[in-house]
């Protein structure tokens, strides 16, 4: 679905979205990124639009409610400062192990989900027990003395 989709009255009720989050804020860069970070998609035109927007049922008022809701449950559980402790390394290691959406449903309209049996090995394994292990961080704010591994 883009703009371009969208019935005129659509078009004006995504208008009028668009004008709420500038009103309201919510349009702006989130908190924390900095210059080089891509935006997470909580803002963005398409994510509004795909996501906010479709999901209520294309209705502003929803959508911006929807928006604030996500915005202040991502700024109360510190999710931005929470990523920046997540080492690059451990993320993609960890994500090997976990199923994937294949973005299909069966006859019932559950996920058909994949794993990929391959990275399931000894090391692999003894790796993932080790970063399961690891001791967390209780304060979210707190930062890694480290900082987040982007190499």
């Amino acid at each position: 679905m883009s703009v371009m989709e969208l019935s005129k009255k659509e078009t004006e009720r995504f208008e009028t979205l668009d004008r709420l989050c500038t009103e309201h804020g919510l349009s702006q860069r989130p908190k924390g990124l900095d210059t080089g970070d891509v935006q997470d998609g909580t803002n963005d035109e398409a994510t509004l639009l795909k996501r906010l927007f479709k999901a209520g049922r294309l209705n502003p008022h929803r959508a911006l409610l929807q928006l604030e809701e996500a915005t202040r449950f991502r700024e109360e559980q510190h999710v931005l400062p929470l990523y920046m402790t997540i080492h690059v390394d451990d993320f993609e290691d960890t994500r090997k192990f976990y199923p994937h959406w294949t973005g299909r449903r069966d006859e019932r309209g559950l996920p058909i989900l994949m794993v990929d049996m391959a990275h399931y090995d000894q090391a692999a394994m003894a790796q993932w027990r080790k970063t399961r292990d690891m001791s967390c961080c209780t304060d979210p704010t707190v930062t890694s003395r480290d900082g987040p591994n982007m190499a």
